[in-house]
């Protein structure tokens, strides 16, 4: 122990509050390498009696579970925040998944987002940013009333969303008056058989959110990793809880459909990096087992293993998980879907269209002939995914759409095998119906890009449309923001209006900011090419306003198509009010057709249209 390194610690950690409390820093981040907890038990305890909130949280490997700390942080503050009307009125979908049932009888935010699709490997969870934009929000909010001072100790084994709540917190929403201390040391892999859990995602995250908060780094005494400490006290654990089975592993009791519920309750709540651990576990604990039940337990771990891999954008690591689950492949079925997920990883992540195409050509071969259910699903996937290379990659509409409709074809005649939820996104059991529904979609988008408006429309109202008539509301938003998009292509500017408008208005209804944002620009270009200037200038007046609520800081499309709008109402002035506020942001071409005067002849380059489809990437999560 190297006394003097703790003391410079407890030194600069208590000179961190006082200036934070005395107003002469407005916030910081502090990151403590090694170390222990107990290095700011003096500082803390110095300013127990100040007018500050100190929360303090150690963080272990097997008791990290989504938004965890998160949670108890907001439940530390829930006097302060509490009785604050906009929560209550804007935010009880995030505060009953927080706090279940807070609000009974109403939804939680698991109940209204999309879930995160493993067919598509799309790594962006809308539920995910919800509760964390809700909690970084308010924890500014909180700061605001009172200084806030957060330290996490072994942040090493935090859960990924509660970094990106930090990250969004202080980095996009730009919080004041918090002090955030992480306290860091090495990766817990003491003792275990390390297959794919070896903190490398934990690492990459890290040094996101080190090269966007610039903290004062500090050095604490070198300290091995202590155990970790059990899970506290509580009647119900959560679903992506890994303790109490990991323990169960450690001792030899063995429960194969216990194993397979825990793995796929935390990935199906995006719990990634459990998902790692579990697996690096079950694989040092395996028993042995018949041949058969040995292989299906492989296959299932391998491809969960991947799965999160992927999501973490860890692609060498998933391609060889997925390359492990093709060969513990039990069946033509499996196998196919193993080329699948390895197509969707080369192509999608790694940008190897080239080998993706393979997987995809080798997989729709292998399976001619195959006429049994599982392995005409398998296929059908592949042929879906193979049109969506043909058009991005090989820019062929009519092959895609050759592609396209050759799955559509073979699920048809089982698309009345299942009844259900369309919008369902895990595949198990598998759902002919959704696939059929994602094919009508996708047809529809190949009509649209060929430029084939009306077929687009009518295979947009007629089939797609009869599938989302039995869906809550909060999921037909994209259906109406893209029939807006195929009216406007066709002139119908006064039919597209009330689509858009309609897609604005569920996502207001259920507070689901992101997505009314995105739906506020074809509104403002709709109203701007019926030259109302006057309208499309408040909806892009409302996307930026959007824009900032949310801490997006790609603005530069609303403050164009705001100095657009001002030029083309003739108020001059304000248009030179607006481009001074935001010339930084605004392109070169732009500024100077600007200050030529021909900027309002050339709107169309500059307009923001929005998007084609209302789904887009946001960059306010890390990873």
């Amino acid at each position: 122990m190297n006394l003097m390194l703790d003391q410079i610690i407890s030194t600069e950690v208590s000179a961190a509050i006082e200036d934070l409390l005395t107003g002469r820093s407005q916030g910081k981040t502090i990151l403590i390498e090694n170390g222990q907890p107990s290095d700011l038990d003096d500082a803390f305890t110095a300013f127990a009696d100040r007018d500050v909130i100190l929360f303090r949280s150690t963080l272990t490997l097997l008791d990290r579970t989504i938004f965890a700390t998160i949670r108890e942080l907001l439940l530390a503050t829930k006097p302060i925040w509490s009785d604050w009307e906009w929560v209550h009125r804007d935010y009880f979908r995030e505060v009953n998944a927080f706090f279940p049932d807070t609000y009974e009888g109403k939804q939680n935010v698991y109940q209204i987002s999309y879930s995160w699709s493993e067919i598509r490997l799309n790594r962006d969870i809308l539920w995910g940013f919800r509760m964390m934009h809700f909690a970084s929000l308010l924890l500014k909010e909180v700061a605001a009333h009172k200084p806030l001072v957060i330290a996490l100790h072994d942040v090493q084994h935090a859960d990924r969303l509660t970094l990106q709540t930090m990250y969004h917190l202080l980095h996009n929403l730009k919080g004041e008056q918090i002090l955030l201390v992480l306290h860091k040391r090495p990766y817990d892999t003491e003792g275990r058989q390390i297959t794919v859990d070896s903190g490398a995602a934990m690492e990459k995250l890290f040094s996101f959110l080190i090269d966007a908060l610039q903290p004062l780094r500090l050095i604490g005494s070198k300290a091995t990793v202590a155990p970790a400490a059990p899970a506290k006290g509580t009647d119900q654990l959560p679903d992506d809880h890994i303790r109490e089975i990991v323990e169960s592993l450690r001792r030899g009791d063995w429960d194969a459909e216990r194993i397979k519920t825990s793995l796929q309750n935390c990935i199906y709540i995006y719990n990634l990096d459990n998902v790692l651990t579990l697996c690096d576990e079950i694989f040092a604990h395996l028993p042995e087992l018949a041949a058969e039940e040995e292989r299906a337990m492989r296959f299932l771990v391998w491809r969960h293993a991947g799965l999160a891999l992927a999501f973490m954008e860890m692609y060498p690591e998933a391609i060889h998980a997925f390359t492990q689950m093709h060969d513990y492949a039990g069946s033509l079925a499996e196998r196919t879907k193993a080329y699948h997920l390895l197509a969707l990883c080369y192509g999608k992540r790694v940008g190897r269209w080239d080998i993706a195409k393979q997987f995809l050509h080798e997989g729709i071969r292998i399976t001619e002939g195959h006429n049994d259910f599982d392995t005409v699903y398998e296929r059908c996937w592949l042929y879906n995914f193979l049109s969506y290379v043909t058009y991005l990659n090989d820019r062929d509409i009519p092959l895609a759409m050759q592609y396209a409709n050759a799955a559509y074809e073979g699920i048809k005649p089982f698309s009345h095998m299942t009844q259900g939820n369309v919008m369902a996104e895990l595949e198990d059991p598998k759902l002919p119906l959704r696939l059929f529904y994602n094919l009508s979609i996708n047809i529809s988008y190949l009509h649209y890009f060929a430029k084939d408006y009306e077929s687009a429309l009518d295979l947009w109202q007629n089939t797609v449309g009869e599938s989302v008539k039995q869906i809550p509301d909060i999921f037909k938003k994209e259906y109406f923001y893209f029939e807006g998009n195929i009216l406007n292509r066709l002139g119908r500017l006064e039919k597209a209006l009330p689509s858009y408008e309609r897609a604005y208005e569920i996502c207001m209804a259920h507070s689901e900011t992101l997505s009314a944002e995105v739906s506020t620009r074809p509104l403002g270009a709709t109203n701007f090419q019926l030259k109302r200037y006057a309208e499309a200038l408040q909806w892009y007046q409302r996307s930026l306003e959007l824009k900032i609520e949310l801490g997006d800081a790609r603005q530069q499309g609303a403050y164009a198509s705001i100095i657009l709008c001002h030029l083309k109402l003739g108020d001059q002035a304000a248009a030179q009010r607006v481009f001074q506020e935001a010339q930084a942001q605004l392109p070169t071409r732009f500024q100077e057709l600007f200050a030529t005067g021909e900027l309002a002849e050339r709107a169309n380059e500059f307009l923001d249209y929005g998007p084609y489809i209302l789904i887009q990437p946001y960059t306010q999560m890390v990873v």
